[in-house]
């Protein structure tokens, strides 16, 4: 049960990074 939840949040987290270097990319480009 905690490995599950675990491997969610590290899931979201990433998901949060790519999205954080998404944008800062796309603002580096403009």
């Amino acid at each position: 049960m905690a490995n599950k939840n675990v491997r969610k949040w590290i899931l979201y987290i990433m998901i949060a990074l790519m999205l954080v270097s998404g944008l800062g990319m796309g603002l580096s480009m403009m």
